[in-house]
């Protein structure tokens, strides 16, 4: 029978439990630290799949048709105080001016990438709302 005598103690065992502690210890840290990295890395990866890569979103043409109706609603009011004349003097006018705003739209949305055109569809006549003397309106 073997007896154990408690005064004596086995100095190497005692260290190689230590390091084996130790060295699982590490193992444990290193695997922590992978699944980490794989769960960040898969939380990128699903970031980076929904985000939208379209530079321009539909935002950019709500935007670019509000510019429109502002820009050619200004030549209207520019070819109307400046053409005092018949009615197809104004309306060529305005398609020339209606053109000419196309041409700088495009110029202005090539350098992003983007294609725009603005097209002269139609023009109603109006009366201006106006009187030429001091009276007023009535």
């Amino acid at each position: 029978m073997v007896r154990l005598n408690p005064m004596v103690r086995d100095t190497a065992s005692g260290r190689d439990r230590a390091q084996l502690l130790l060295v699982g210890a590490f193992a444990i840290a290193v695997l922590v630290l992978s699944l980490a990295l794989v769960l960040n890395g898969a939380a990128q990866t699903e970031t980076l799949a929904t985000e939208s890569t379209d530079v321009h979103d539909g935002r950019d043409a709500v935007r670019f048709e509000h510019s429109v109706r502002r820009g050619v609603g200004g030549t209207v009011e520019s070819v109307n105080r400046r053409n005092n004349t018949s009615y197809a003097d104004l309306k060529d006018a305005l398609k020339t001016a209606v053109n000419d705003w196309d041409a700088v739209a495009a110029r202005g949305s090539a350098g992003e990438g983007v294609s725009t055109s603005v097209n002269y569809r139609s023009m109603e006549r109006g009366y201006p709302n106006r009187t030429d003397d001091d009276s007023g309106f009535l």
